[in-house]
């Protein structure tokens, strides 16, 4: 059995439109949203040929190595501490300076800078004089 059933009238019905909402306009003059992370600049100079060099930046919560020069980005707003470590080059030590530094970042500001040096410890070489023959 086929059933066939029609709305009436021997016309074909128009489809219905509906209306369309254009998307809404973006304003030019808004403000951009606050930048929500910031970065430190790492200067990493005087550091002997052939070594590694380890400084670390560290907050609470988070922790990276840096073994070059180079901008840490990604970083939130805080506090943070810059550590390196000394180096040791052919059983000679090269001291870091400074060893530690605290240092502010804040998001849409300009990067701060951090300088570490490598400088080779002083080493003093006495030198006695005992059982030779005296003239």
């Amino acid at each position: 059995m086929v059933l066939t059933a029609c709305a009436g009238g021997d016309a074909p019905t128009a489809p219905t439109e509906k209306p369309v909402t254009p998307p809404p306009a973006q304003n030019p003059e808004a403000p951009a949203p606050a930048p929500t992370l910031g970065a430190l600049n790492v200067q990493i100079a005087d550091v002997p040929e052939g070594a590694m060099p380890t400084v670390t930046v560290s907050a609470t919560g988070f922790q990276r190595v840096v073994r070059q020069s180079k901008k840490v980005d990604s970083l939130p707003s805080g506090d943070y501490q810059v550590t390196a470590e000394d180096l040791v080059v052919d059983s000679i030590r090269w001291v870091a300076e400074p060893a530690t530094q605290m240092v502010s970042v804040r998001a849409g500001q300009a990067a701060p800078m951090v300088t570490v040096r490598f400088r080779p410890q002083a080493v003093a070489l006495i030198i006695t004089e005992s059982g030779l023959p005296s003239y």
